[in-house]
């Protein structure tokens, strides 16, 4: 998998520097374009970026796919992710309609340099030999599309625990398929520190942060969108947390997905500095005498 250089690389996933939109009201379109955002991050310090695929539609639908890439640059932005890839399960005749938007995603992603797309797995139900099956040909669709795929699990998805999770990226054997390890859904799903720094590298494609209460407010979709908070600003054991990813030998990027009324409310500028500055003060401080560039190489 690709892996960055230099100091830590944070960048702010799409919901993050979207500002006032539902996630779950397609098309899902921030109304900041995203020259703007991707200027806000760079000014603030980000290394990448995320976008939707409802809104990167949108993007594309005025500006050139070079006109982005060049954006990209133009802001230090060397680490550009695409979300969603939500059913991978499903054939061709099964849904149509998500294989279309699956094309999308990865000539995108070809096109733009993205390094990688998250997926989730939704979808019939079937074993979990169909499912590595399936998973192991999108990492081949991947593949020929030059970027790598972040499978993300969660509580309510069809793939709802670490192991099995495991077993199907490992069984995959697929060098650009691994976990997105988002430490939300890892403290909601009851994951220990201990499960994830025995994590083989490997398997490990992306890391979100983010913080929050530690006991689930109602609903788990509500509790997801609504109750995230900037880091350090919760209840989670986010020092534990990296501390279990560098035993695990992680060293590529951390998203952050910060999804909260509070955080849409505010203009996108003041929302890159909030996110980022408070994601980089969880890291630890460089020693005396070392640069930053080598404690977070």
């Amino acid at each position: 998998m690709k892996r960055p250089t230099g100091k830590t690389l944070l960048l702010p996933s799409f919901f993050t520097l979207a500002g006032p939109i539902s996630p779950f009201a397609p098309p899902v379109v921030s109304p900041v374009p995203f020259r703007l955002r991707a200027e806000a991050a760079g000014r603030a310090g980000y290394r990448g970026i995320g976008v939707g695929h409802d809104d990167l539609r949108h993007t594309l639908g005025a500006l050139s796919r070079a006109d982005v890439r060049a954006i990209l640059a133009d802001n230090g932005l060397e680490w550009f992710e695409i979300e969603f890839i939500g059913d991978f399960l499903s054939t061709r005749a099964d849904d149509p309609a998500a294989w279309d938007l699956r094309r999308f995603i990865l000539d995108a992603a070809r096109d733009l340099g993205a390094a990688h797309v998250k997926a989730g797995t939704s979808g019939p139900d079937m074993s979990l030999d169909l499912m590595i099956e399936r998973f192991a040909a999108l990492c081949d669709d991947a593949a020929s599309a030059g970027c790598n795929i972040a499978l993300e699990i969660s509580p309510i998805g069809r793939i709802a625990d670490l192991p099995t999770a495991v077993a199907l990226v490992d069984g995959a054997g697929r060098a650009n398929g691994g976990l997105l390890v988002d430490i939300w859904h890892m403290t909601r799903m009851g994951v220990t520190n201990e499960e994830i720094a025995v994590l083989p590298r490997a398997l490990i494609a992306h890391v979100e942060l983010s913080d929050g209460p530690l006991e689930q407010v109602g609903d788990y979709l509500d509790d997801t969108i609504l109750h995230r908070r900037p880091c350090g600003e919760g209840e989670f054991d986010t020092a534990g947390f990296l501390a279990a990813l560098a035993a695990a030998g992680y060293d590529g990027p951390y998203g952050v997905e910060i999804l909260s009324d509070e955080i849409r409310a505010l203009d996108v500028a003041a929302a890159a500095r909030l996110t980022h500055d408070t994601a980089l003060a969880q890291f630890p401080p460089s020693p005396p005498g070392l640069p930053d560039s080598l404690i977070h190489a």
